[in-house]
């Protein structure tokens, strides 16, 4: 990692940081269906076992993440009719028609933000306690 002395601890920090949660390599490819429902391409994600139990648990954290910060999607039935629901979209980029799915690990819950209300109280008042 550039100059410094070997094992620099923040060099390891560095490193660790930029680590992706997974790593997925994705292609599109043309659909030889003639069927007349049939998409024009086609994508395929490869995982490995690891890298797909990997990304099973950052899926799943994400849907987690999605429901206690409120994020939203789009979920179009046109192209100006659409509904917002929870949820997370995942990135990927593509060189070609070949491309990688490698997000960013989840930060952790002391690193994240919550929305509360101003005004709310952190417990109920009728607490027994």
């Amino acid at each position: 990692m550039g100059r410094g002395k070997p094992n620099h601890p923040y060099q390891t920090f560095l490193t660790m940081t930029n680590t992706p949660a997974f790593i997925a390599k994705l292609r599109i490819v043309g659909n030889n269906s003639q069927n007349q429902n049939a998409p024009d391409q086609n994508v395929i994600i490869d995982f490995t076992c690891e890298e797909g139990e990997k990304a099973a648990k950052w899926i799943l954290q994400a849907v987690d993440n999605a429901k206690m910060d409120g994020t939203k999607i789009r979920v179009y039935k046109s192209k100006s009719d659409y509904d917002e629901v929870a949820g997370f979209s995942l990135w990927g980029g593509m060189w070609g028609n070949s491309g990688r799915i490698q997000p960013m690990p989840h930060k952790e819950a002391s690193e994240r933000t919550v929305d509360v209300q101003a005004n709310q109280p952190e417990l109920p008042d009728d607490l027994p306690f």
